[in-house]
């Protein structure tokens, strides 16, 4: 038995806190949807944040790693051309229930078979509503028995009025304000029930912001979003 004697005592120096997996995901989201190349650092990897680089690939963005400024963290570079688009048939999401929910949407901006796959209790996750956006639209999609992954997009949606319920994960929110800007039109997304993780939902709206997306919100329950942004 090892016995410590803790005396009082001033400290000085400097800690680096973990930087913030959330934003992480949505700042490199973010830059890839961006044209030209963002340098995003201070970058706490982990397996989620390299599924979602993994999609992002997918999606026709390239990144690098680069110099970070802060010792142990990752920078990269991320290069986007402003647009979205299949560049390998399959998107592995890993075990990401976040880079799942947030790609989902992109990849229903291309207008080419994108399949989401997926690794351990993820392939089961519930993703009904966005199935039933997908349904109301029209859209092209195939997933296997029950819903389950993996799920084929083939389709693009279309602007207009949404619905989501706020009662399931905020994630479902977060995937359409990435997506819906992009579209020429306009579109009005209306949360139907109580909403659940709105400082989520803040983040999502604060990294939009950052990178020149304007979206206006009722309270967080109607979320007014101009097309045609960049």
């Amino acid at each position: 038995m090892t016995t410590l004697k803790i005396t009082p005592a001033k400290l000085n120096g400097s800690v680096c806190v973990p930087s913030s997996k959330s934003m992480g995901h949505r700042e490199i989201i973010c830059a890839g949807l961006s044209a030209g190349t963002s340098i995003v650092d201070n970058i706490s990897m982990s397996d989620d944040m390299e599924a979602t680089l993994r999609c992002l690939t997918a999606l026709g963005i390239g990144f690098q790693k680069v110099p970070s400024e802060r010792s142990g963290r990752t920078a990269l570079a991320i290069n986007g051309s402003g647009n979205v688009r299949v560049s390998q048939s399959t998107a592995d999401c890993g075990e990401s229930g976040s880079t799942l929910r947030f790609m989902i949407p992109l990849g229903a901006l291309c207008g080419e078979p994108l399949t989401f796959t997926g690794h351990g209790k993820l392939v089961t996750r519930p993703l009904q509503a966005y199935y039933d956006i997908f349904d109301r639209q029209e859209l092209s999609y195939t997933t296997a028995s029950n819903g389950y992954l993996p799920l084929t997009v083939n389709g693009v949606l279309k602007s207009g009025d949404y619905e989501l319920p706020g009662n399931v994960s905020s994630q479902f929110i977060s995937g359409l304000l990435f997506a819906l800007p992009l579209l020429a039109g306009d579109s009005v997304l209306k949360i139907t029930s109580a909403l659940e993780s709105q400082s989520y939902v803040d983040l999502t709206l604060s990294c939009l912001a950052k990178y020149c997306i304007v979206i206006e919100h009722e309270n967080y329950y109607i979320y007014h979003i101009g097309g045609g942004q960049k």
